[in-house]
């Protein structure tokens, strides 16, 4: 059951640094989102839109992500065919980008980010479900110890 997103370029808000989550990709299909919190306003940093806009470049094409053949990324294929090699470069342990989530979820909440943020955020549709996907460090764990 693999899905991926399917932003278009339209869903980039450049000026303002935002991605707007209106569609998922399933199958090589384009889906809705799954809940109503999965339509969504992403706040990204500004040296991310600027690498996705190198990335976009001058193609014509409405999706941002895409395959070799012109469709959609199905998130199985960027995990072993994308993500894989490059964590394998770098020496790094290998993940899929559901456990980059969960990461991000955990730094997010680490880095006391507003729960409630991190779940808009996420598409998640409450903060309990946020919370499933938070799993601190040691070292935070420690470093609460001492506050």
């Amino acid at each position: 059951m693999s899905s991926f997103s399917g932003e278009h370029y339209k869903d980039l808000d450049f000026d303002n640094s935002v991605v707007h989550i209106r569609r998922s990709v399933y199958l090589h299909e384009e889906t809705t989102p799954k809940t109503a919190a999965g339509y969504r306003d992403i706040d990204i940093h500004p040296d991310v839109m600027a690498m996705l806009k190198r990335h976009i470049g001058d193609r014509q094409t409405e999706s941002v992500f895409i395959g070799r053949r012109g469709k959609p990324l199905v998130v199985g294929n960027v995990n072993m065919y994308v993500l894989k090699p490059i964590l394998e470069k770098l020496g790094l342990p290998y993940g899929t980008t559901h456990a980059m989530r969960h990461g991000a979820v955990s730094r997010f909440q680490e880095a006391g980010v507003h729960g409630d943020l991190i779940t808009k955020w996420v598409g998640h549709t409450s903060l309990k479900m946020t919370s499933k996907y938070t799993h601190f460090s040691a070292k935070h764990r420690k470093k609460s110890l001492q506050n």
